[in-house]
């Protein structure tokens, strides 16, 4: 009976806190690497920008390391919802314009290293579609002649 009951009590708590807390969509992995011109892309910026029509809206991010390779993080969990996705993609290196004067710093501004049109939401052509298992083949070819 004391164990009937401890179990009962078991399910009960489970369901109770089972509904607790805000509901996570589940997420497959996706990674890849970016190349520019057959050449790998060292430390851009990248952000997945999910499509009207998947059923889950959560963005993520990654960052390219020197070989090109990045794997997408949603917040601080892992991965992508399964779904279509707009990719903006940019990379800025830092600049110098001189002294402004004796003791004061260089004044330093990025250059864009990539074509605008990949850093730019409304004119990036690049997609990508998370299948629901995962991908780690989400490679994006990028030209520095787009126009």
């Amino acid at each position: 009976m004391k164990r009937t009951m401890t179990a009962a009590l078991f399910i009960i708590m489970s369901l109770v806190l089972g509904g607790c807390g805000e509901s996570l969509p589940g997420l497959a992995t996706v990674a890849g690497k970016v190349t520019v011109d057959g050449q790998p892309v060292d430390g851009a910026t990248m952000t997945f920008m999910p499509d009207a029509s998947n059923r889950d809206l959560t963005q993520g991010s990654a960052t390219t390391d020197n070989q090109g390779a990045y794997r997408v993080k949603s917040g601080e969990r892992d991965g992508l919802a399964p779904g279509k996705y707009k990719v903006v993609i940019f990379k800025r290196v830092s600049e110098s314009k001189g002294s402004t004067g004796p003791g004061l710093s260089d004044i330093v501004q990025g250059k864009d290293v990539l074509p605008k049109s990949y850093g730019d939401a409304s004119k990036t052509d690049l997609t990508i579609e998370v299948p629901p298992s995962g991908t780690t083949t989400a490679n994006l070819t990028l030209s520095t002649k787009k126009k």
